[in-house]
């Protein structure tokens, strides 16, 4: 009827009920790029008390081209305490896309950690570990620093590598000779460790659950000197096992809970095909498999890839369960939140011959998926 005009419009923005509030930025969506005034209004509403009414001011502001919409949506979401709206600020920037997973695996809190984790990693680590974790080139062919993919000392057991950045770490490094010591980080805060550790665990291919600053606030009086390897070991003897894949993949028993014949393609290296669930998967559904003998378990990975570009079905999310006669099972030795490429590291080795993965949260109606399994350890 041509009769809306900015007044209304504020009039919608300040109203008691949510709803029209929410309706007034959607009218407001107009007038974003051209009246500051209106623009200020529903910039407003970014702060408002209902996590509805915020997210349509971040949809709103971008659809109306707002300037420094981007900037304005993410200042919002790194502050809210609402998981909807750190959710919503993913899906609104292409740049944001590539997290998308990682939200789905560390949930919201634990993926702010991360990116100001990567902020310090860049400014500071990057120097001797490099910008891709394998270490910056040195001298001779060696590198100033390990590297960090599948490090015994980054994932799985947090107290690894809550000590080496509190305390540092001098000596040989599995067998190699660096050159420097890694010094000790502990003059940074709580939280500036805990961010760091978050992101190198789940960056360059690696992924284990977040640190908490309290995790390393328990650690800080520990000792005042550097570690040695031979030392953390001891302390930490899951460290100590080798991360070997194991090999007699052909003596597996593979069975599942809808079992058909093609359980036994989850573990025959071939991505273009595996098992996969028939009918729609639901929570209790599970994936089991035998080894010829007891074996120290350190990481299992499920590939649901067929190649970089399709992605199909996989738990959303997961319990492992262990036994040695394949009757008695223990409770959860590890759980998690699945994804295309599962890796699950276990906080110790776990000494077992059945293992068992099931499913506790399911990915809607898609089926699950195991075009290759691994298991990473010692095997017996």
């Amino acid at each position: 009827m041509e009769t809306l005009s900015p007044k209304l419009i504020r009039r919608a923005l300040e109203d008691d009920h949510s709803s029209i509030r929410q309706h007034g930025l959607r009218l407001a969506e107009p007038y974003l790029e051209t009246n500051a005034t209106i623009r200020a209004a529903v910039s407003h509403r970014l702060e408002d008390e209902t996590p509805s009414v915020v997210i349509q001011a971040m949809l709103s502001l971008k659809r109306g081209e707002a300037p420094n919409a981007q900037e304005l949506t993410r200042k919002t979401a790194e502050s809210s305490p609402s998981k909807g709206v750190y959710a919503i600020n993913e899906q609104l920037w292409e740049d944001s896309a590539g997290d998308a997973q990682l939200l789905e695996v560390l949930g919201s809190e634990g993926l702010k950690t991360y990116r100001k984790g990567k902020n310090f990693y860049d400014s500071l680590c990057f120097a001797c570990h490099g910008p891709d974790g394998q270490g910056t080139p040195g001298p001779n062919g060696t590198s100033l620093a390990p590297p960090l993919l599948d490090s015994p000392r980054v994932v799985g057991s947090k107290a690894a590598s809550i000590n080496v950045v509190l305390h540092g770490l001098q000596g040989l490094v599995d067998g190699i000779d660096y050159g420097a010591p890694m010094i000790s980080m502990a003059s940074y805060s709580d939280q500036e460790l805990a961010n760091v550790l978050t992101y190198v665990r789940n960056a360059f291919g690696n992924r284990s659950p977040a640190i908490l600053p309290a995790d390393i606030a328990a650690a800080r009086d520990l000792r005042s000197t550097p570690w040695t390897i031979e030392e953390l070991e001891a302390s930490i003897p899951a460290i100590a096992v080798p991360m070997e894949r194991f090999a007699k993949r052909d003596q597996w028993t593979l069975t599942a809970s809808h079992a058909d014949e093609l359980t036994g393609l989850a573990a025959d290296d071939l991505l273009q095909e595996g098992y996969e669930t028939k009918s729609t998967p639901y929570v209790g559904m599970w994936f089991q498999l035998e080894l010829p003998n007891q074996s120290a378990i350190r990481k299992i990975t499920l590939d649901a890839r067929v190649d970089d570009e399709k992605i199909i079905g996989w738990p959303l999310a997961y319990d492992v369960q262990v036994s040695n006669d394949g009757i008695e099972w223990s409770a959860p030795v590890a759980s998690g939140r699945g994804e295309a490429f599962t890796q699950i590291h276990m906080t110790e080795a776990i000494e077992a011959q059945f293992v068992k993965i099931v499913m506790t949260e399911k990915n809607s109606w898609k089926p699950w998926i195991i075009h290759n399994l691994e298991i990473y350890g010692e095997e017996g």
